[in-house]
């Protein structure tokens, strides 16, 4: 997990962990500095899965996810930030890593871990079906509209 900018945020967070998950599962965390952008992607692209965690959003790491064909496990919630990995694989039509309940979740990120044959399988998918998400003209489009908008208002 990366520190991210503001060491303050990070502190609270690693207290978080500490009352929710204990001291012992705490020291198995690795925690990375911010990383120059090549470093990230490269350090990004060993993982076997990404955990849309609820109440937050994967909008920028779903992107770089599915850059990369790694995996998303994700729940999603009712509001617009828990939705941003479901609204990607619709985007893919890949509806395999979408679970309903805690006990699903576990279970795919499980599976993703341990079933080499698997991850595979769900990183090939992910990368074949990656191009309507990123050469979408459509959507280039649009935000060039927005953009132009904007600027002439």
């Amino acid at each position: 997990m990366l520190k991210g900018r503001y060491p303050s945020a990070f502190e609270r967070l690693v207290r978080r962990f500490r009352a929710t998950l204990g001291s012992t599962l705490l020291k198995r965390m690795i925690f990375f500095p911010n990383l120059p952008a090549n470093q990230y992607y490269r350090l990004f692209s060993l993982a076997n899965v990404v955990l849309d965690t609820p109440n937050y959003s994967a909008s920028l790491t779903g992107f770089d996810a599915v850059s990369l064909g790694v995996p998303i496990v994700t729940m999603p919630g009712v509001r617009k930030v828990e939705r941003y990995a479901y609204a990607i694989y619709r985007k893919l039509n890949v509806m395999d890593l979408v679970v309903d309940t805690e006990e699903q979740y576990v279970a795919a990120v499980t599976q993703l871990d341990r079933d080499e044959a698997y991850l595979r399988h769900m990183r090939e998918r992910i990368e074949e079906r990656s191009s309507p998400l990123f050469d979408d003209v459509n959507a280039v489009r649009e935000h060039e509209r927005f953009f132009e908008e904007v600027h002439r208002q």
